[in-house]
């Protein structure tokens, strides 16, 4: 074999290290929460006010609506003609699936392609979305970083010491915090009134006005700061908002490095590690709690709404073959209720192959 026809794959390098990475996120939960007694953890479940999970649900809606201001700001700024309903399903539909998934740029991508294509966009204004989406989410969660560092420096080291045994100066942490706020409206400011290019060896991204570029950074801070506004309703007394935004930050930046899906290991770990002050038990309720408000039950609700977009885009081949397979079963006399259970069980597989296809 000719060694120089040998390529390196960076895609299997990275899966290998995201899965390196889960393992030892998850090796550490466990040796975290281990001793922890399943009894306290449903005993703290309990203890949390229904008002408490009401506020914090309601919150989580209220985030994954602002998460819609990405899109509708990049549709705006390319000047295209999408109507603001689809615009905010889309949106939704979109982050519930990357957020759960992982690989935002395959999974939230395919589904902005399949429901934005249906209302007339290319594949090029597609892509085009998604760079300025993610640029929006860039700027942010940099920014905010940044802020979280500049004002509790101390927790940064204190999680680097109990995760990694790393000793910074509370110095340190916020000169990287000021650097980064620095950067970001820096590079916001020199975008100028009609924006730049960057160029990188063959990589060339074309930035946004400077305008465009705070209103997107604007849009994630809010965000942010909404989501830790849901963690810190659930979270037990004895930790303030910024301890929370400032643990919530530093987790999602670590989580969105590991390329683990949803952070999941990671986010947990990064938590426990910084609100140490709370009791295992609470945290960890609060952190399952969160999991699936802010996860699972927006991926569920997202896959039902790709399921029943996709019968309403593919109802005349639906309704036909309704009938077709309708015809036929009937000629075999059998029983009323398991030909309309055939029926049904066939047509939500229709539905199930049609979302797949054009979705993932």
């Amino acid at each position: 074999m000719n060694l120089k026809t040998i390529k390196f794959n960076w895609h299997w390098l990275l899966a290998l290290v995201t899965l390196g990475v889960f393992m030892l996120a998850i090796a550490s939960l466990y040796h975290m929460l281990h001793d922890l007694d399943v009894q306290e953890v449903k005993t703290a479940l309990k203890a949390i006010p229904i008002s408490h999970l009401l506020g914090a649900l309601v919150v989580v809606g209220i985030g994954y609506w602002i998460l819609s201001f990405y899109d509708w700001l990049a549709i705006r700024y390319l000047k295209l003609s999408v109507s603001y309903s689809r615009v905010v399903f889309t949106s939704l539909t979109a982050y519930a699936v990357g957020h759960s998934v992982g690989l935002a740029v395959v999974s939230a991508g395919s589904v902005r392609y399949r429901l934005y294509s249906i209302v007339g966009l290319t594949p090029m204004q597609v892509a085009a979305i998604m760079v300025l989406v993610s640029v929006t989410f860039t700027f942010g969660i940099s920014f905010m970083a940044g802020v979280v560092l500049l004002l509790r420096p101390e927790m940064m080291t204190h999680m680097l010491g109990q995760m990694l045994g790393w000793h910074l100066s509370a110095g340190i942490v916020q000169f990287i915090g000021g650097a980064l706020v620095v950067g970001i409206i820096g590079l916001a400011l020199w975008a100028g009134p009609n924006g730049r290019r960057l160029h990188y060896k063959q990589w060339a991204v074309d930035m946004p006005s400077s305008k465009m570029l705070l209103m997107q950074t604007g849009a994630s801070v809010l965000d942010i700061l909404t989501v830790a506004l849901a963690l810190y309703i659930l979270l037990p007394s004895g930790v303030s908002y910024l301890e929370t935004l400032t643990a919530f930050v530093m987790s999602m930046v670590i989580g969105i490095l590991s390329h683990v899906p949803g952070g999941l290991g990671v986010f947990e770990v990064v938590m426990l590690n910084t609100l140490t002050e709370l009791p295992k038990a609470e945290l960890a309720a609060t952190l399952l709690i969160f999991r699936i408000f802010y996860y699972l039950l927006p991926f569920v609700i997202a896959l039902l709404l790709l399921l029943g977009n996709e019968g309403f885009e593919q109802r005349s081949l639906i309704k036909s073959t309704y009938q077709s397979l309708r015809k036929r079963l009937s000629s075999y006399w059998l029983p009323d209720i398991l030909l309309a259970v055939i029926v049904t069980v066939v047509g939500v597989l229709i539905l199930v192959s049609f979302a797949l296809a054009h979705s993932f």
